[in-house]
């Protein structure tokens, strides 16, 4: 199988995650869970399960852009996340717990993510490998959504050391991959442009790390102007990244109106969906009962953070790729020997 630079990217970011995941399962969950008779949960008590969900995140979008956006790979990745999940909840019903258990669970899970890579890779275009620019565009949005989220995590004392290392490495894994599958999406036309694209998706980078970094270093009280920059930077930088020129003023205008609302609009978006899954779909309460833990009082809130970033992700995403203005034609030559003309693709 030929590796490209996204594979070794995407590939990269999962295995990193998988590996945060299997310490935030097997060494910090058990310190953060309430004991005793009169154990109880409060508001962000289950912060490193939210991590742990983030890194599984970081793993399906990973793993997307490790096979260039396939869009018949969405379902089989996804499925491997809700796979994974339902173990992360067993697991974590086990009380699992010790070094010797993280190192395990970090093997294993390293050893499915690059057995799965090779599989995925079959639904790729086998003309070689052509990236899917809608896919792409997705997952640098649902990332671009949940960094912010990530390096803002809390706790009831926010005095773990562990919490400040964990969001800090989940947020910058976040931003690689949203910035790796926007650069991928960018129009393969040519290696007009491929220099700066390139330099503007290392300062991309670079600034998405500061900001992650910037959101841990303000506090809870003024993370919400940094949270707000972070996310700008991402999802107008991932677009312009991921797009040519303006064909005219109108599309310029249109460009910048649906950036400026995907802006806009995160704050509410996120907002809302927390206020509905607290309220109204419970899913934090949900994996809490399952898992076995003590239910948070009923004066706080079971906030899953990781699915209110996913779901302002992909609701963004529509506004994100109308930033991007589409791709060009592509041509994909025909390498089968019948001598038919050759096709092209475009999004729309």
């Amino acid at each position: 199988m030929r590796v490209s630079w996204r594979g070794l990217i995407g590939v990269g970011t999962a295995l990193g995650a998988v590996v945060c995941w299997a310490i935030g399962l097997a060494v910090l969950q058990h310190t953060t869970e309430p004991t005793g008779a009169a154990g109880y949960a409060e508001n962000n008590t289950y912060w490193v399960r939210d991590l742990r969900m983030m890194a599984l995140l970081v793993v399906v979008l990973g793993l997307l852009l490790a096979v260039d956006g396939a869009r018949a790979a969405v379902l089989p990745v996804g499925a491997l996340g809700l796979l994974w999940l339902a173990a992360d909840v067993v697991l974590d019903r086990t009380d699992l717990a010790g070094a010797t258990a993280a190192t395990g669970l970090a093997l294993v899970g390293c050893a499915v993510v690059l057995a799965v890579v090779p599989l995925l890779a079959r639904w790729r275009n086998p003309d070689g490998p052509r990236p899917e620019p809608r896919t792409l565009l997705v997952v640098s949005a649902i990332a671009a959504a949940t960094a912010p989220l990530a390096a803002r995590m809390e706790s009831p004392t926010d005095t773990e050391p562990a919490l400040a290392v964990g969001a800090v490495l989940l947020g910058v894994l976040l931003v690689v991959t949203g910035v790796a599958a926007a650069r991928a999406a960018a129009p393969s036309t040519a290696a007009r442009g491929g220099a700066a694209r390139w330099l503007g998706a290392g300062l991309l980078t670079a600034a998405g790390v500061a900001g992650v970094v910037s959101i841990r270093a303000v506090g809870v009280s003024a993370e919400l102007v940094p949270m707000l920059v972070l996310v700008a930077a991402l999802i107008v930088g991932g677009s312009l990244l991921a797009s040519e020129r303006p064909t005219d003023r109108a599309d310029l205008l249109r460009r910048t109106g649906a950036l400026a609302v995907a802006v806009a609009g995160y704050p509410v978006l996120v907002m809302c969906l927390a206020i509905l899954l607290i309220f109204s779909v419970p899913v934090g309460g949900w994996l809490t009962a399952l898992a076995g833990s003590p239910p948070v009082n009923a004066a706080d809130s079971d906030t899953l953070y990781a699915l209110v970033g996913l779901l302002t992700g992909l609701a963004l995403s529509g506004l994100v790729r109308i930033g991007a203005g589409g791709q060009p034609v592509r041509s994909l030559p025909s390498t089968r020997g019948r001598g038919t003309p050759s096709t092209a693709t475009q999004m729309p």
